[in-house]
This record gives C-alpha cells, structure tokens and sequence, in this order.
C-alpha cells in the first residue's frame, strides 16, 4: 500500500467526501488490515463516482487506477 498516494486522494475528497477525514486519521494511526484497506478502496470508488466535477474526477479516478495497478504489481511479485 502506497500510504502517500492514498492520504493524497483523501485530501483531494476531503471537500467531496465526509468520511474522508476519518479515512486519513486511520491510515495516520496505521489502524488498516487487509480487509479494511479492501474496504476503503471500493469506498473510494464509490465516492469518486459521485463527485460531480469532471476535471477533479478524471484526476482523482487516473491517481486511483495507478494505486489498483500498484497493488495488482505487489501481489504478483
């Protein structure tokens, strides 16, 4: 898990998204096993869909495709 890249896109939804801050002050704890890291992956998902902007979105979907691709790496290595 790339801890920056994922505090980066919730500070990015933090104006989008209300659960984004309790998201940060988990990973900032290190309180994330694998299921709850799965977990607020789909969340993420779920909460760039609806923003409505189109510029942030695009933004905010290319930085979260590259952390399911950095992952998807890790687990075939």
């Amino acid at each position: 898990m790339d801890k920056q890249k994922i505090l980066k896109i919730l500070n990015d939804l933090k104006p989008h998204w209300e659960l984004a801050e309790w998201m940060i002050a988990l990973i900032d704890a290190w309180f994330m096993d694998k299921e709850t890291y799965q977990n607020m992956l789909f969340m993420f998902a779920t909460a760039i869909k609806q923003m409505p902007e189109w510029e942030e979105k695009e933004k905010l979907k290319a930085e979260f495709e590259e952390i399911k691709k950095d992952e998807k790496n890790e687990k075939s290595n």
